[in-house]
């Protein structure tokens, strides 16, 4: 596992001396699962509102499977991000 912790000197005032912080970093593949699921539940929304439009039931069924989907990929990418990170 790689090491998700980071260190930073703030900015020294007055010649006054810093100690270092540590802050921890959110992995990307948290924030790539975030956003792969935003954009799958995004891409089809439009799909589910033109399935009721035209009642074409196995198209609105279809996109929102995929909708749902997409959001659950959305909150399971945050649900690890803050599990593994607070």
């Amino acid at each position: 596992m790689s090491d998700d912790r980071i260190q930073i000197r703030p900015v020294a005032r007055a010649k006054a001396r810093t100690r270092p912080v540590t802050i921890e970093r959110t992995a990307k593949k948290y924030k790539a699962l975030q956003a792969i699921g935003l954009l799958i539940a995004l891409a089809f929304s439009p799909l589910i509102v033109y399935g009721v439009i035209t009642e074409n039931i196995p198209v609105a069924g279809i996109s929102c499977v995929a909708f749902a989907g997409g959001a659950v990929i959305c909150l399971l990418g945050a649900t690890l991000a803050w599990w593994y990170h607070g």
